[in-house]
């Protein structure tokens, strides 16, 4: 898929994503391939925060997004327990879920308040937006 990020836009492709009537938000499931342009946000962001990130989980490695008002390609791979970020070609998070480092990150930061968070291995996908302009086009699912 490509996205586009303006000026202090904040956005992200959340994922397995469990609609039930007990959770409000996507986020409260599904973890965050996060597109923020963190360069303009007013507020300090930690390296969790920024472009590329598994957000309020894994910083990016490598930081290759294109400049505001360019196009950014961007993957995500799902291979059963191990996640593959990609923004513009560079792998930019790696992680397996339920290792370790996995749970011990969730559990001891921003999610240890939604005790469902990364626990489910299907679900929805959803374009996260905190009203801001964002473009995307040409998302592409398939199965592997």
């Amino acid at each position: 898929m490509q996205l586009k990020l303006t000026k202090g836009a904040n956005s992200g492709i959340i994922f397995q994503i469990k609609e039930d009537k007990k959770y409000q938000f996507p986020y409260e499931t599904g973890p965050e391939f996060q597109n923020i342009d963190h360069e303009n946000w007013p507020d300090h962001l930690e390296d969790w925060q920024i472009c590329g990130a598994n957000y309020a989980m894994y910083p990016p490695r490598v930081k290759p997004y294109k400049p505001l008002g360019e196009w950014n390609h961007a993957m995500l791979i799902v291979d059963g327990n191990h996640v593959t970020q990609i923004l513009n070609g560079e792998v930019v998070v790696t992680y397996e879920k339920y290792s370790r480092e996995w749970k011990k990150l969730r559990d001891s930061g921003k999610w240890k308040q939604f005790p469902d968070y990364g626990k489910f291995d299907e679900g929805h996908i959803s374009l996260q937006n905190h009203g801001t302009n964002v473009s995307y086009r040409n998302i592409k699912l398939k199965e592997l």
